[in-house]
């Protein structure tokens, strides 16, 4: 009997055992908790991919039908002569652009350094005008200290000289003033110990980040880009070749038709000739200065903080004077507004308003004619 009941106890032991083996419910929970983050991972990541390869093929699709729409116009003489005349015009359009671009980017670089130069000479003269004044306001306490240590030095000189019993009570007013005098001491101690470490926190104060070219300077090089913009547009408009660029540069191929194969030839010579004109114009800085000039006081804009001017601002352009850089007054003006046009897809390398920061207050919405800064 005696075994026979120990058979039971150790079948119920080796179960304990068993079951102190097996994951916990927590366990499980924690590892199907990780799967499901994994999966989620995992089906959101397999969207993205999906999402891309739909794009890919949309845009394969595109560029193959542009391409059998290209092979078609090829075969046709007329239509051939026409595409050919396109990608041309084309080269005009992406050229300019580029100007503009670098133009914008080359200015943009250029007043960046200036400004964050200067950005940090002043911080670096604002953080050493402040050490300065720290510095000034320690030696101030430490020299009240040494004052004051001086005096008492002198009351207890004092003091041991007034030893007859007839100056006990003028030994003891001393005494009181010394002691009067000694408490002032833990006061400017604490004084100069709290402008210490906040002089010491003042020297490993970095000088805070440039936040950015300024919005005269993003106006100026916004003008810069626009006076081009109507430079070149002017340029071209000889033969009406800047329409028929802008026409290459924003829509396909097989949107175009520059008429039969005879004016076709008549236009790609007569582009040849403008191209030429454009390379040879040694009077391009000064037009470019004058005109930016003329936008600086003519645009305006639409609030103080504003970059890129009102496009209304920007419906009329003066043309080139005869034999000279400067600017016709005397004609009328051109009613081709290159801003609302987007003509050198001139939009893209306009620089817009810096990104203001939560502590900074919206200025007022006022016009503003001309950069006026």
């Amino acid at each position: 009997m005696a075994s026979l009941n120990k058979v039971p106890e150790a079948g119920k032991e080796a179960a304990v055992g068993a079951v102190s083996t097996q994951p916990s419910v927590v366990e499980l929970f924690q590892s199907r908790n990780l799967l499901k983050r994994e999966l989620d991972l995992a089906v959101a990541e397999r969207d993205v991919l999906r999402a891309d390869v739909e794009d890919l093929r949309k845009r394969y699709d595109e560029a193959h039908r542009q391409l059998t729409s290209l092979e078609q116009m090829l075969l046709d003489p007329e239509k051939g002569q026409s595409a050919i005349l396109y990608f041309r015009l084309r080269a005009i359009w992406d050229t300019c652009r580029q100007q503009l671009r670098v133009l914008a980017e080359d200015l943009s670089t250029r007043q960046e350094q200036l400004e964050s130069g200067k950005h940090m000479a002043s911080g670096e003269q604002r953080k050493a005008a402040k050490l300065q004044e720290m510095q000034r306001l320690v030696e101030m306490v430490e020299k009240n200290r040494q004052l004051l240590e001086g005096t008492i030095s002198e009351m207890e000189t004092q003091s041991l000289k007034l030893r007859r019993f007839w100056h006990r009570k003028k030994r003891e007013r001393l005494q009181a003033q010394i002691e009067a005098t000694r408490e002032k001491l833990s006061p400017l101690g604490k004084r100069k110990a709290e402008l210490m470490a906040s002089l010491e926190a003042a020297r490993k104060e970095p000088i805070s980040a440039f936040s950015g070219i300024s919005v005269p300077a993003r106006r100026a090089i916004n003008l810069a880009a626009l006076a081009m913009t109507q430079y070149l547009y002017l340029h071209f408009s000889e033969h009406n070749i800047s329409e028929m660029a802008r026409s290459a540069g924003t829509k396909p191929v097989s949107d175009v038709n520059f008429g039969m194969s005879n004016d076709v030839v008549t236009i790609g010579a007569q582009l040849r000739d403008v191209v030429l004109k454009l390379k040879a114009d040694t009077g391009r800085p000064e037009k470019l200065k004058l005109r930016a000039e003329y936008l600086r006081q003519k645009v305006t804009y639409k609030s103080a903080e504003d970059t890129v001017p009102e496009v209304s601002s920007m419906d009329y352009m003066l043309l080139t004077a005869v034999n000279s850089n400067a600017l016709d007054t005397v004609s009328n003006a051109l009613p081709v507004n290159v801003l609302h046009l987007n003509y050198w897809d001139v939009q893209s390398v306009l620089l817009q308003p810096p990104q203001k920061t939560e502590e900074e207050a919206p200025l007022p919405d006022i016009k503003v004619v001309g950069t006026g800064d």
